[in-house]
């Protein structure tokens, strides 16, 4: 987590924002998420659901969430205020309205539905709010001056494909986005219609991601700087700079997308099926699918019986062996190691055999 410097102005303030950091949820939702899936670069997608990295936001952000749950309430109980509207939230169990496709793996909770609108009042919409600075919501009010239909695909590809999806699984044909400034002072709202080849297409793009253990996906860029990268994404430095995922059963040669139960994961190795708890910390049994240190390493050779596999590192040229063995490279050590061309280096490997240790950050 990145430090926070304190100021002497206002020490109760700034010591909420330390409050908040610490307390964040870290832990990434243990599916794909319909609302992710529009994304400009689908092998952050795939990292995401993989549990590749954490995701770690400063209180600034954390106070933007917080503001968008929040005026989604307000702009709820506003919208009810019109007579004949209704908007329609939760369940009869008091949970949002969700859907699901790919066992499980795959799922979306919709703000709510609503009916009554005087754009179109005898249509129910899938409804959606979004909380955003005025910039943002200045871009899409002026492309709802020129193009209403099409104003929402322009705005933000994300939330289209999200309102394309919700469209899709609750049999709607319309979407209602209304955007608000922050704390709701101001806002404005956007129809869309349905379009099933979007949706379709999107599903099955969900299924490839779900499915696809090697190779990863491309990535959206090249340049590490690229914005998309830099701004939109968590992953950087295991696409741009030689890091590996994080030790969880989702990155581990042994684990197997299954869809005989909802959201179900087996392990291979173990032969079980794999809690959520249990997938995000793995266990000593853990060694890498090959293709999270295809950035730096070659796999050579498997050996299922001991469950190590043999690499070559293309940063030094040498061979090294990730298992959980005397001398091998455990996964841990190996995900530690910030610099990998240390990983098989003969100074290293007499090191670590003298002091009896291993490779950390």
């Amino acid at each position: 987590m990145a430090k926070i410097t304190i100021s002497n102005h206002y020490p109760t303030l700034d010591s909420i924002d330390v409050a908040m950091e610490k307390q964040q949820d870290t832990a990434a939702r243990p599916y794909l998420g319909m609302s992710a899936l529009g994304h400009p670069c689908t092998r952050k997608v795939w990292l995401d659901f993989r549990f590749a990295s954490t995701q770690i936001f400063k209180a600034a952000t954390l106070r933007k969430f917080d503001d968008g749950h929040r005026c989604e309430e307000i702009q709820a109980a506003r919208l009810r205020m019109v007579e004949g509207v209704i908007v329609d939230c939760l369940t009869k169990d008091g949970k949002q309205h969700g859907f699901s496709d790919h066992g499980g793996h795959l799922k979306g909770h919709m703000d709510g539905a609503i009916l009554g609108i005087l754009e179109a009042p005898k249509t129910w919409h899938v409804w959606e709010h979004k909380a955003t600075d005025d910039r943002k919501k200045n871009a899409l009010e002026k492309l709802i001056s020129e193009d209403k239909k099409s104003a929402l695909y322009k705005w933000d590809n994300i939330y289209f494909v999200q309102a394309q999806l919700y469209m899709h699984y609750s049999g709607m044909k319309r979407h209602y986005l209304t955007v608000s400034s922050a704390g709701g002072r101001t806002a404005i709202s956007c129809r869309t219609d349905y379009q099933k080849d979007i949706a379709e297409k999107y599903i099955e793009l969900a299924g490839n991601i779900i499915a696809t253990d090697s190779p990863m996906p491309s990535k959206v860029s090249d340049n590490p700087d690229y914005f998309v990268c830099v701004h939109m994404c968590s992953n950087k430095d295991i696409c741009h700079n030689n890091q590996i995922a994080a030790v969880t059963c989702r990155s581990c040669a042994h684990s197997e997308v299954s869809m005989e139960a909802e959201g179900l994961w087996l392990c291979q190795y173990h032969h079980t099926a794999l809690s959520v708890g249990k997938q995000r910390i793995g266990c000593d049994d853990h060694i890498y699918s090959p293709v999270f240190l295809s950035a730096f390493a070659d796999a050579v050779e498997g050996n299922e019986t001991l469950n190590t596999v043999e690499y070559q590192n293309h940063l030094n040229s040498k061979r090294f062996t990730n298992g959980n063995i005397k001398d091998f490279y455990r996964s841990r050590e190996l995900f530690a190691a910030a610099d990998k061309a240390i990983i098989g280096d003969p100074q290293m490997e007499q090191l670590r055999k003298d002091f009896d240790g291993e490779l950390a950050g």
